[in-house]
């Protein structure tokens, strides 16, 4: 399933996009004007973000907690 549209995130407004499984899987992307965030679950253990410079991290701890509460 997908849902996107707009959002206004860290004082900017952007395009906010969400696709996810019935499984449990999702990727969630903010794209605004100034950076572009994204953060994903694999289904099963793995989760990770890619940040305003394009690191890529794997979420732990209450880092990958906070990520799930929007999709609760």
């Amino acid at each position: 399933m997908l849902r996107a549209g707009t959002q206004t995130m860290l004082g900017m407004e952007g395009q906010w996009r969400m696709t996810w499984t019935s499984e449990g899987q999702f990727w969630e992307q903010f794209d605004g004007s100034e950076m572009t965030l994204e953060w994903a679950y694999d289904g099963r253990n793995a989760s990770w973000a890619v940040d305003a410079a394009g690191r890529v991290s794997i979420l732990e701890l209450d880092d990958r907690e906070v990520r799930y509460v929007g999709v609760i």
